[in-house]
């Protein structure tokens, strides 16, 4: 009878290990998936950042060489 609750005992200890060890696993990959998704919209987002400015930065450029040359005519 006391071996059949020992063994009982160490089955429910078992399968409770298994399941925080899953919790674990699934919480874990969650958090990757999480992590890695603001990571590639940061990247989006600084990407478009740098487009506007190279595009904003070389039409200031050609509008200031342009006032400069009508101010020295």
């Amino acid at each position: 009878m006391n071996n059949k609750i020992l063994k009982e005992e160490r089955a429910s200890i078992t399968v409770l290990s298994a399941v925080i060890m899953i919790f674990i696993i699934i919480f874990l990959v969650l958090a990757f998936i999480s992590i890695s998704n603001k990571k590639s919209s940061q990247i989006k987002e600084i990407e478009q950042i740098e487009s506007s400015y190279d595009s904003d930065i070389e039409q200031t450029y050609k509008q200031t060489v342009e006032k400069d040359e009508l101010k020295e005519d």
